[in-house]
């Protein structure tokens, strides 16, 4: 583990230091490392709130940080921050892009050419053959499909990138050394094989709804557009959409039927402007114009 690493944990580690209050420590005493062994008198005058202050303050002398380091290391995990040359290209370009993330798998340049696909936790017949449609035909054309291996059609589309030979990112709402749901323990490793598990959270966070808009907001970070496949009138997937809008990502729902409950939340992004897609093909197309504005601002 490089050394800037550690004193990036370290910050990860303690609560209340998000990007913005990282970014406020890293303008003052210039690095990670800096910052964690500045005097107490200095961080007092760095700008922090009191309680962040005080957690910052008793973190310090309570945290072991070399057994931290050691546990990440032992679980097999890579350390990506703001400092590291590959860390997501896409997710760097968001606002507040949360200063330290930890994968299982790797994370590879290719992955910048993807979409992220949600949806509610308990699809119609319709519903889940239409993510594996849309999923199939995407990760045979190279697309990497970046979901939040939640129940339903995130779990639908991390399975069928994976049966198509392609490649996949689950994002966590907890840490690596959690699963949640259970029954997805054999999916999340072979998502790791042909992809990676990405979390911002610390080993040993536990499953907590709080955790899941931050999950949420990384999912579309990662992606060049978001693609909502069924949702009711609220939900996760929502709330993923309403991120990918913030970040200046494309939104795009698969029209549905309008008497089902199912389809209200994705006709609803429809009628407020979200593109209407109902093949692998529209969204294919779309996405290539998306990589070449991209391009084209970049060079």
């Amino acid at each position: 583990m490089e050394l800037n690493h550690r004193y990036w944990i370290a910050f990860n580690m303690t609560s209340g230091i998000g990007a913005s209050r990282a970014r406020l420590l890293i303008d003052k005493f210039g690095t990670p490392e800096m910052a964690w062994n500045a005097s107490d008198d200095a961080l007092m005058e760095s700008g922090l709130d009191k309680r962040t202050l005080s957690m910052l303050l008793h973190n310090r002398k309570v945290l072991d940080l070399e057994a931290a380091c050691n546990a990440i290391d032992a679980a097999g995990l890579h350390v990506l921050t703001w400092d590291s040359e590959n860390y997501p290209r896409n997710l760097r370009k968001v606002s507040n892009c949360p200063p330290v993330i930890f994968t299982r798998g790797e994370i590879k340049e290719q992955d910048d050419f993807s979409v992220a696909i949600v949806g509610t936790r308990t699809p119609t017949a319709q519903g889940r053959e239409t993510t594996k449609m849309i999923c199939d035909g995407l990760a045979r054309k190279g697309v990497t499909i970046v979901s939040g291996l939640a129940r339903g059609v995130d779990a639908i589309a991390h399975d069928t990138a994976l049966n198509a030979g392609g490649r996949t990112l689950a994002v966590l709402g907890f840490g690596m050394d959690n699963m949640y749901p259970d029954e997805h323990t054999e999916l999340a490793a072979r998502v790791a094989t042909q992809g990676a598990l990405v979390t911002n959270y610390p080993l040993g966070t536990t499953p907590d709804s709080k955790n899941f808009p931050a999950r949420n907001r990384i999912t579309s970070g990662l992606a060049l557009a978001t693609v909502v496949v069924e949702s009711l009138d609220a939900g996760g997937s929502l709330i993923t959409a309403k991120y990918a809008l913030e970040q200046g990502r494309d939104v795009m729902a698969v029209p549905g039927d309008i008497f089902s409950a199912y389809s209200r939340g994705t006709n609803e992004l429809i009628k407020n402007g979200a593109q209407p897609v109902t093949s692998a093909e529209e969204i294919m197309a779309r996405l290539e114009e998306i990589w070449d504005d991209f391009a084209r601002n970049e060079g």
